[in-house]
């Protein structure tokens, strides 16, 4: 990442799902060990809607869970502050990626 902020580069995304957000924690250690000042970089994470088919958990977008995926996602980049967050909709497996597309905000 250090040769990759050093070429210019200065947008990170990561997914907040992936493998439990080991990801996100190493990208947050990679990130503080940079030095740089936090407004010289730019911070993406991604989280997943819709994955548990308990109560407020299926096909939602309500403000405890977002504010959990968010406040997670923090945690472990150990950031006060991400730039930017999108929010995917899984698709059950039987269903057609045709019929119901992305949700990406």
């Amino acid at each position: 990442m250090a040769a990759a902020f050093d070429a210019g580069v200065n947008f990170f995304r990561q997914r907040g799902g992936l493998r439990q957000g080991q990801a996100e924690s190493i990208m947050g250690e990679a990130l503080h060990s940079l030095r740089k000042r936090r407004a010289s970089y730019i911070v993406s994470t991604k989280f997943f809607w819709g994955l548990h088919d308990g109560p407020n958990e299926k096909n939602t977008l309500n403000r405890k869970y977002l504010l959990q995926a968010i406040d997670g996602s923090l945690a472990r980049f150990k950031l006060d502050y991400v730039d930017l967050v999108f929010c995917h909709r899984s698709i059950p497996p039987h269903r057609s990626r045709k019929r119901y597309g992305r949700c990406t905000t």
